[in-house]
């Protein structure tokens, strides 16, 4: 068996001792465990201006931001930041203070939903920004599954001299810095805090300024976003957030509109928000249960203006779960497997996560191939007896005033919702 990989800013690695009279050698068992980073020392204060990387969908951008907030905290006061994200991911880029530009691009190893044609020329466009922008370094940010190996080789070719991922792979010098071992069953939201903290560009601690942890996720609201969702929301509104990104996501419109009937009968002014996107499957759901549906005027910074406003939020994942986390919003989450709950499962505030636990569970499939159109997938299989309990839970807490505070004395934790009658 090899030795574990340490970088020459971690010391070198020692072999166990190998027979008698080999004295003074250190034990494997205490060689360190967790991240590593495999790159000499990083000058950090050098850097005067850094490119982050986080090209994959809204949710994932926004679970970045507490790196984010941290990379800010560690570079010089006159350094810029700009973040390269997806078209998916820049919905919430104008959310995020910490970064002084958002460069929205599709690339080849990042197609989602759809495939981009070959064109090897939008590549090679891509080398030409970095090289014109002459960034010092280049962060990538990846989750488990992810790799950071083409991001890394762009930079390389722009000749970008600082590089850093995570990879278990090899690939010679493409990134300068190599981090290994990072747990992929750890939260997206400290797995970038995990990465910056093996690279030894800043550390796990929390802010100094807020006191608060360094997993908080970090977003702003806009002025003219908040003044949109107040002339499209009542007050206390109960928000529904349905058609969450992939498919396998996806709990039936038939289950939201019975929600959305039980809680308006129960006095609450419910409204279902879609978006551009989901605006036809909001207006059914909206015609269904007799409720309004949100027009398709908000984009991503007033989505995350109208979740904030409102009183409760439900729906079946993606971003509208993290845009709640992050403004203290209580929300119902109807969980899929596709993803798994250690990595994305919101951790702060009041939540109520719903799912149904099953053996195909994480899958990472964007279509369910259980699911036949007709009904959800086995894991959403979820009555919408369940979803009213869990809401009506929520919006009987009286904590309206103090939910900034973004604690965990209300988080519920529910599985197994299909098994609990109506």
């Amino acid at each position: 068996m090899n030795p574990p990989e340490v970088g020459p800013d971690r010391g070198s690695a020692t072999p166990p001792a190998a027979g008698p009279g080999r004295r003074g050698r250190t034990p494997l068992t205490t060689l360190p465990r967790g991240p590593r980073c495999v790159g000499p020392p990083l000058d950090v204060p050098a850097w005067r201006r850094v490119l982050a990387v986080c090209v994959s969908d809204a949710s994932d951008v926004v679970l970045t931001t507490p790196a984010l907030h941290a990379l800010r905290r560690a570079l010089r006061r006159d350094a810029t930041l700009d973040l390269l994200v997806s078209p998916a991911g820049a919905a919430v880029g104008p959310l995020i203070a910490d970064v002084d530009d958002v460069v929205a691009l599709q690339t080849a190893w990042q197609d989602v939903p759809d495939p981009v044609p070959l064109d090897p020329r939008r590549e090679g466009e891509l080398v030409t920004l970095l090289r014109v922008r002459g960034y010092d370094a280049l962060i990538v940010f990846t989750s488990a599954g992810q790799s950071p190996w083409p991001m890394a080789y762009v930079g390389y070719l722009a000749g970008v001299g600082v590089r850093v991922g995570a990879s278990a792979e090899t690939a010679g010098s493409v990134l300068s810095h190599r981090v290994t071992h990072l747990d992929d069953d750890e939260h997206q939201a400290m797995r970038g805090l995990s990465l910056l903290a093996a690279a030894g560009i800043t550390g796990l601690a929390p802010d100094p300024v807020d006191g608060a942890p360094p997993d908080r996720l970090r977003l702003r609201l806009r002025p003219q976003d908040q003044q949109a969702a107040r002339g499209l929301l009542p007050p206390n509104a109960v928000l529904l957030l349905p058609g969450a990104e992939p498919p396998s996501r996806h709990w039936t419109p038939e289950g939201f509109a019975e929600v959305a009937a039980v809680l308006a009968a129960d006095g609450h002014p419910v409204r279902v928000l879609g978006g551009e996107r989901n605006a036809v499957l909001a207006a059914r759901i909206a015609d269904t249960a007799g409720v309004p549906a949100v027009p398709d005027v908000l984009d991503g910074p007033g989505t995350a203006a109208a979740v904030a406003q409102a009183r409760l939020v439900i729906g079946d994942g993606g971003v509208g779960m993290q845009l709640a986390e992050a403004f203290g919003t209580p929300a119902v989450t109807l969980f899929s497997g596709a993803t798994s709950e250690s990595r994305y499962a919101p951790r702060h505030g009041a939540a109520a996560l719903l799912r149904v636990p099953t053996p195909c569970s994480p899958c990472g499939l964007a279509v369910c191939p259980f699911a036949d159109g007709r009904h959800e997938p086995p894991c959403l299989d979820i009555r919408p007896g369940v979803v009213v309990s869990a809401a009506r839970a929520l919006l009987a807490r009286d904590d309206r005033d103090d939910r900034k505070r973004l604690d965990d004395t209300g988080r519920q934790d529910i599985r197994g919702a299909a098994a609990t009658p109506d």
